[in-house]
């Protein structure tokens, strides 16, 4: 993997630690979760280590350009997606990230579900045809 990939997959897991410190101290379980997320992305050991002890130190970019935001949430549903599957406490680390980046609360919420349903192969023809037929 090429060092900007690295940087690309480092900066999403910062972001995923960052976001779940919003509610307090990670806990274990989220620690797995996270743990999960960083093997996926190739994170070394010692990086998440890092991680985890400064989220600090790796604040999210938070950004007004929706392109970007959606940019952002579509390379993380990549990440997230990669073992086919996104339970419960990915999708609340994925919620609290769009909310770190800059996404309003309703259309996090609209925008997840959309995404979960795509990334799932759960849409209806209307959906597809609307996806390949957009120019």
């Amino acid at each position: 993997m090429d060092s900007k990939e690295h940087g690309k997959r480092f900066a999403h897991m910062s972001a995923l630690v960052f976001a779940s410190h919003m509610d307090g101290d990670i806990c274990d379980k989220e620690k797995d979760i996270l743990k999960g997320i960083a093997k996926k992305l190739k994170i070394s050991e010692d990086d998440f280590s890092m991680l985890i002890e400064n989220p600090e130190k790796y604040p999210v970019e938070k950004t007004t350009i929706v392109s970007k935001q959606m940019r952002r949430l579509y390379e993380m549903f990549h990440i997230i997606f990669a073992d086919h599957v996104i339970d419960e406490q990915e999708r609340k680390m994925v919620y609290n990230y769009a909310l770190e980046i800059g996404m309003p609360p309703q259309r996090a919420a609209r925008i997840i579900e959309k995404s979960i349903q795509l990334f799932e192969g759960k849409f209806s023809f209307e959906e597809y045809n609307m996806i390949v037929s957009h120019r």
